[in-house]
């Protein structure tokens, strides 16, 4: 059985141990040092949990033990694969030094050990091993026989092995990496076989001899790209070694890199450097199929990883301080990727988000210049679906936060919400001045969160009332607009009229009150797009409300805002908050269309009716109007 929450680890000299996550045990289980043996572990003895057999894991130092007990008890599965040399014997600077020569050996592992192994991802019993003193081996039946090399055309002899890797494509195939910089050698050694490691091929190709390489990992489904760790950073190849090109993303320049781990879930790539840190680098489809999209013959859109559909978490906290790791985290969304390779000058270039059901939820920035882009889609349902985010101006209540989330208040004014779990496409779109559109697409799956307690139809009743109640925002603010427009004709005549006031008679000061009350009504209550807070003072001022109390608790702490816009703040938690749609919401937002429909009428009528009659009665008076 596979326990991830057991954990191997091991100090200097062998000192393996586990370690189970669920309780905090820790027991050491190191192999004892059997009759006629004598075990000499690298300063970092490889440790290999079988991905075939649960409870099985390997461990080397210059024999390989197996255990089935997950290190309870162990086999010797090999002879010495190393050289087993005596270093007392090695001259150093010319010479053999002394055995009491100070310093000698110090802070050094044993020499002629096991410094590489690999269990091969095809098939259980195919192991395969290197030494600190330049020898290869290949098990391919758990351990009964051995394949030993102990010479590889073009690397110096008793080079480091520094990493072997057993191909998961192809059956046979081995990797190995070799470091001389023991020997002031710094070049770079990188070969493969196809014959369980009997005869090796370069496949350096043009790395450059600036330190040696560390690790060799390989994609696990394209078989020709491979990554390297070296003492410069990381190189890649699409074509299985024959050229390599440096890996520069967000790294520091020329760090040494020891270890690299491909996520395969979620198809990224962990990079660890000798100095302790770590990088990953999220989403590696570019790199995947990028042999592919260097040949399509305008543009390719990259395939997508299925992502989360989650909601963060902001309540919890790590607990540790600033004792604890930190790192940055990935963009929130959907990464998409895209090369295009050359297009007409003046071609257009579009990336839309389609549903199920054929709509258009975002529209992303896209480009047409030749280039590699990586956006994200952030998850979200926004333009066009949902109205422009530069139509979504602020709301004049609170300046942005009164409506509780109604424009500024959930993402600087841009009508967005969260998507629901399901399938959608990516649509990128290369439009020419002339002639046909090139478009491209890719299918994207948002899986439900783990951890969201609303069952699927839930959520998608959910995305369809918050389409709902972002559309009714895009209704008020376009009404905001419209009476806006109304109250500066308004305003002209009220300026001209009032810079004329002796021939103001009481029935035309009535009347010229009686538009202004209307429509500082819709404002005071539906709000202003265009003045902000000081137009809604002005307007409580023209039309103070029936109850003056209420008029004070309007806003203020501990009471509850029964303001249109106050409601409809209330109404727009469901923009965040992912709880099954109530039916007090529905109510809610019927009764705001409703009165949105009732304030829209007097602004109608005041423009159909009240401004033009306005306008006739003071030019009868003799009022010069704009």
């Amino acid at each position: 059985v596979f326990d991830p929450t057991v954990v191997y680890a091991e100090s200097q000299n062998g000192g393996i141990v586990r370690y189970h996550a669920r309780t905090g045990q820790t027991k050491g289980i190191k192999p004892p040092q059997r009759e006629g043996e004598r075990h000499r572990y690298n300063w970092s003895a490889p440790i290999v949990p079988s991905r075939h057999t649960g409870g099985t894991v390997y461990f080397a130092a210059n024999h390989v033990f197996k255990s089935t007990d997950r290190g309870d008890s162990w086999t010797t599965i090999s002879a010495d694969l190393t050289r087993n040399i005596n270093r007392n014997q090695l001259p150093m600077r010319g010479t053999v030094p002394p055995r009491d020569a100070l310093g000698l050996h110090e802070g050094t592992a044993a020499f002629g050990n096991i410094s590489a192994m690999s269990e091969s991802p095809r098939r259980a019993g195919v192991l395969a091993v290197g030494t600190d003193d330049g020898v290869v081996a290949v098990t391919q039946n758990d351990g009964r026989t051995w394949t030993r090399v102990t010479s590889v055309a073009g690397v110096p002899d008793t080079t480091y092995v520094s990493g072997v890797q057993l191909s998961r494509h192809a059956e046979g195939t081995v990797y190995a990496t070799f470091d001389g910089h023991r020997s002031n050698d710094m070049k770079p050694y990188v070969y493969r076989s196809t014959d369980y490691g009997r005869t090796w091929t370069s496949i350096t190709g043009n790395l450059p001899a600036l330190g040696p390489v560390q690790v060799l990992r390989e994609h696990h489904r394209a078989a020709n790209l491979l990554f390297v760790g070296t003492e410069f950073g990381v190189f890649f190849t699409v074509d299985g070694g024959v050229t390599w090109t440096p890996l520069q993303s967000g790294m520091p320049a020329g760090v040494p890199v020891w270890d690299l781990a491909i996520q395969e879930r979620w198809n990224d790539l962990v990079v660890g450097t000798h100095g302790r840190g770590v990088y990953i680098l999220d989403d590696l489809a570019p790199l995947e199929h990028l042999a592919a999209a260097k040949r399509a013959e305008s543009a390719y859109l990259f395939p997508t990883r299925t992502e989360i559909a989650f909601q963060p978490n902001a309540s919890r906290i790590s607990g540790m301080g600033s004792t604890g790791f930190e790192g940055q985290n990935p963009e929130h969304g959907v990464r998409l990727a895209y090369l295009v390779n050359g297009v007409a000058e003046g071609t257009r270039a579009t990336l839309e988000i389609v549903d199920a059901s054929g709509r258009v939820i975002r529209e992303l920035p896209a480009e047409s210049k030749p280039g590699l882009y990586r956006p994200v889609w952030d998850m979200r349902v926004g333009a066009p679906l949902t109205g422009s985010v530069a139509s979504a101006s602020a709301p004049a209540r609170g300046q942005g936060g009164g409506f509780g989330g109604f424009g500024g208040g959930f993402g600087g004014g841009a009508r967005t919400y969260a998507a629901p779990p399901g399938s959608y496409t990516a649509r990128l779109v290369l439009t020419p001045a002339s002639g046909a559109p090139t478009v491209l697409t890719r299918r994207i799956t948002l899986l439900p969160d783990p951890e969201q307690t609303m069952s699927v139809a839930q959520l998608q009743q959910l995305d369809a009332f918050r389409l709902e109640v972002v559309k009714f925002q895009r209704q008020v603010t376009e009404a905001q607009s419209s009476a806006d427009s109304v109250v500066r004709t308004f305003n002209a005549v009220k300026t001209a009229a009032t810079a004329d006031s002796a021939k103001l008679t009481p029935a035309l000061r009535t009347q010229l009150a009686d538009v202004e009350k209307a429509l500082a009504t819709f404002t005071r209550e539906i709000g202003s797009g265009m003045a902000g807070r000081a137009a809604q003072l002005a307007a409580r001022a023209a039309a103070p409300p029936a109850d003056d109390m209420e008029d004070e608790n309007r806003g203020s702490s501990g009471a509850p805002d029964m303001s249109f816009s106050g409601r409809l703040g209330t109404l727009n938690g469901v923009i965040g908050a992912s709880f099954p749609v109530s039916a007090t919401q529905r109510t809610l937002l019927t009764t705001l269309r409703q009165e949105l429909a009732v304030q829209q009428a007097v602004v109608a009528r005041a423009k159909r009716d009240g401004i033009p009659a306005l306008e006739g009665s003071l030019k009868a008076a003799g009022v010069k109007l704009p």
